[in-house]
């Protein structure tokens, strides 16, 4: 695409997203759990076989802040999800544990995102789904591409002064 034309398809993206959020936060509000609360647990519960997981795990595969990690983690702890414990060894490393309650609701949300994704895809196709995530897939390789470039060009900014 030579020419950028403005248009509105991020502030579309945005408020898609936006909605996606409040949508899931009413699917699960009755088991008092938030859009970004079901996203970490319902992570935790499909990585669960067989492998360890850190908090720094959950910021590099679901691409949010650790900070924002951390608070979920916190939250989720309180709430009798799971269970963190510190690394053999590293004090800093906090081993992600799903208590019993988590397993016994796995069905239960599994259950409720695929009727959510479903209805968000109503009236797909097989093919529109596939250039869907193709040309997102291709968005998020220009932004970190992007995002590489100008951690670069900081770096030799930051060397010749």
């Amino acid at each position: 695409m030579e020419e950028i034309r403005e248009d509105n398809i991020l502030r579309r993206m945005k408020k898609l997203s936006l909605l996606i959020s409040v949508k899931i936060d009413q699917i699960f509000m009755e088991n008092d759990l938030t859009a970004a609360q079901s996203e970490v647990l319902i992570f935790l519960l499909s990585e669960e076989a067989g492998q360890e997981m850190f908090s720094g795990d959950l910021h590099m595969e679901l691409g949010i802040s650790k900070a924002a990690v951390s608070m979920q983690l916190k939250k989720l702890r309180q709430k009798g999800y799971i269970i963190l414990q510190t690394s053999s060894g590293d004090d800093r490393l906090k081993h992600i544990r799903l208590t019993d309650k988590a397993r016994q609701m796995k069905q239960e949300l599994d259950g409720k995102m695929k009727a959510f994704m479903k209805g968000i895809y109503r009236g797909f196709s097989e093919a529109d789904y596939e250039q869907l995530s193709q040309l997102t897939d291709r968005m998020l390789e220009n932004l970190n591409a992007w995002e590489r470039t100008a951690g670069e060009r900081q770096k030799i900014q930051e060397a010749t002064l």
